[in-house]
Parts: structure tokens; sequence; C-alpha cells
């Protein structure tokens, strides 16, 4: 069923990064600017962003979140960080710059392409 602690608030702006490349992907992120603060509860908090040149090793627990075939349940699923010199390995047919970071597990079955096309990754 619906999730008793969900709020829905509207966007206000949508702000994706300028240098964004729909070829290459590279740069692919945006803020969403919301219409109205947002109350934090135990069940919302803010997601910290990492610093300019952090790091991200190999195995780092992370968490995809999108929707997927059910729009209205958002899907999450828990993935290990992939090495980009391993990613470059097995996805040779993409282009995986220093600025993308891979998520999944080698044998697959759980991955973002189960969770939507539109996600946010979050390394804890």
């Amino acid at each position: 069923g619906p999730n008793p602690n969900a709020v829905t608030v509207t966007l206000e702006s949508i702000i994706c990064h300028p240098d964004y490349n729909a070829a290459t992907y590279e740069n692919d992120m945006c803020l969403l600017q919301l219409s109205t603060p947002v109350n934090f509860t135990d069940y919302i908090q803010p997601v910290c962003l990492a610093s300019a040149g952090s790091t991200f090793n190999s195995g780092t627990s992370s968490w995809v979140t999108g929707r997927g075939l059910t729009p209205e349940i958002l899907q999450e699923v828990n993935v290990p960080i992939v090495g980009n010199n391993q990613c470059r390995c097995e996805l040779q047919k993409f282009v995986i710059t220093d600025n993308m970071i891979c998520a999944g597990l080698q044998n697959g079955g759980k991955d973002s392409c189960q969770v939507t096309t539109t996600l946010c990754l979050f390394v804890m």
C-alpha cells in the first residue's frame, strides 16, 4: 500500500548541469528545487553531497532509487560501487569517464534497469 510517511511536494525548477552531454551522458545530473520546504522527520532526511575530488572505492555500498513500472511507488535497490576500469572492461560499447560512477552486481539481477531510467544514486 501507500507509504504513510510519504510527502508530495511540487517542483519549483529543475537545474541541470550546464555541461550535460546527451550523447555521452557526461555530467548527467540535475538538482530539483522544491516549491516549499520539507520538514525533516525520522523518515525524511537530506542527502549529503560529495565533496569535489571525492573517490568511491569498489564495493562501497550504494542505493539506487527511482520510479519504474509502478511510478506511484518509489523503488530502491542496494548495489556496490564498481571501479571505473572494471566498468570500462565490461561495458566496452559505452564511454565511461572519470566523472562517472558505476554501480551494480557483476552477475546482474539487481540494478537501476530494474528500478527506472530516471534515478538517483546514494553512496553510503
